[in-house]
């Protein structure tokens, strides 16, 4: 599944679809909602709430809007609608194609039903997804708890190969490549790039009367000392932010942060004390600006912010 780049409202969980037949395996439901829910995750399931609507529609709406699916199954195959070739319960497999699943599968099973045998078979055939076997719904939970979270901890191991600076054309920010070369300007350039590098300068501010090119500058700076910074280059647009309150949510934003759900400028913290990277600001509202960056300078990242602040940020 992608990775979404919005900052999500706290109460935006992961969503875990559950499959199975509903009468002969409640109990085994049951187990799998109390995993999911352990995990503060939030689990979705047909019984969950009535809807005005076909179940066929509610359960694909339902899977469009999960992110792991847990398949259960144990001897029945599920009522085929009339005029379709599969059951509701294969179907929700099938339409699970893009997502994590996980299948647990309770034995023994003397009557189970052969279309649900020969779905298994080439489940467990097809070798692309987690199959386990159980017997009982404690067993059951416990499996599906610590595989949840096995997946999560792979999923956010693999994350931040996203973030690195070698994937430049992927990362939210990107800064933007100028039309024409910068002619006449190299003093300038190696001397506010010394001041970027040096150990100990978290904060370079450029200052000056409009159109004597302190953004044209700042960019080139930028893409020049970007190789040298593990985390790469970030470049942040805040010229239409009209409110101080409005800053830290512009820049998690340009930076494709998803929030905690707790103060953004905690996250923001968060997310620049673990690089090192050049963290480049269009400013053109000084004053809106100063007061919520304050605590992001305390960041170990180097921030060179692009023109517009007149005194500096204020710190």
């Amino acid at each position: 599944m992608a990775e979404t780049d919005v900052i999500r409202t706290p109460d935006q969980r992961l969503r875990v679809f559950v499959s199975s037949t509903l009468q002969e395996l409640a109990a085994e439901r049951q187990a799998v909602r109390d995993a999911v829910t352990r995990l503060r995750l939030v689990p979705v399931m047909f019984e969950l709430g009535a809807r005005p609507h076909p179940p066929r529609q509610v359960y694909r709406s339902y899977l469009a809007q999960s992110q792991v699916f847990v398949g259960v199954y144990w001897q029945s195959y599920g009522w085929v609608a009339p005029g379709e070739q599969v059951s509701g319960l294969e179907d929700e497999y099938l339409l699970a194609a893009g997502l994590p699943r996980l299948i647990y599968v309770k034995s023994p099973a003397a009557e189970r039903e052969s279309r649900l045998a020969e779905m298994l078979t080439r489940i467990r055939d097809a070798g692309d997804v987690s199959y386990q076997r159980f017997s009982a719904a404690a067993e059951l939970q416990r499996l599906v708890e610590n595989d949840l979270a096995v997946l999560l901890s792979e999923r956010f191991e693999r994350a931040p190969a996203r973030d690195g600076a070698a994937d430049g054309a992927s990362l939210a920010g990107a800064v933007p490549v100028p039309a024409t070369p910068l002619v006449g300007r190299d003093d300038d350039v190696a001397a506010v790039g010394d001041l970027v590098r040096a150990e100990g300068v978290r904060l370079v501010t450029l200052t000056g009367p409009g159109g004597v090119g302190k953004s044209r500058l700042a960019v080139e700076v930028a893409q020049r000392v970007g190789a040298g910074f593990e985390d790469g280059v970030r470049f942040v647009e805040l010229g239409s932010v009209r409110a101080a309150e409005l800053v830290t949510a512009e820049i998690a934003a340009a930076l494709g942060l998803s929030t905690s759900g707790g103060a953004l400028i905690t996250d923001l913290k968060s997310y620049l004390r673990a690089r090192r990277l050049v963290l480049v600001l269009l400013v053109r509202q000084p004053r809106a600006a100063r007061r919520p960056l304050r605590p992001a300078m305390q960041a170990r990242a180097r921030m060179l912010p692009r023109p517009g602040w007149r005194g500096g940020l204020g710190l």
